[in-house]
């Protein structure tokens, strides 16, 4: 066994006994790992990488804008474009 494997197998021995202390139940597990969390954070010890914040509906909106305000100044958009309204008309005339 290389040392990487050998110190994954430490963390998943480690995470099989907090199991095990929780029961092995997974709202146990993640209950004792948001207290650890919160306990570290509050340490002031370690630095965490807070979440990015959701997205207002207003950029949901404008990240997919209607066909008609595409910009269509690409050439491979064009043709792309094109090539998926010909398959299209060929499925829609088959299905008939």
């Amino acid at each position: 066994m290389n040392p990487l494997e050998e110190e994954i197998e430490r963390i998943r021995e480690v995470r099989r006994r907090i199991s095990a202390q929780c029961g092995d139940d997974p709202s146990r597990l993640i209950d004792y790992y948001r207290r650890v969390s919160a306990k570290l954070r509050a340490s002031g010890q370690y630095k965490f990488a807070e979440p990015a914040p959701p997205k207002p509906r207003e950029a949901l909106k404008t990240a997919i804008r209607p066909p008609e305000q595409r910009p269509r100044d690409n050439w491979v958009v064009r043709i792309f474009d094109f090539l998926v309204r010909i398959a299209w008309r060929l499925l829609w005339s088959w299905r008939r």
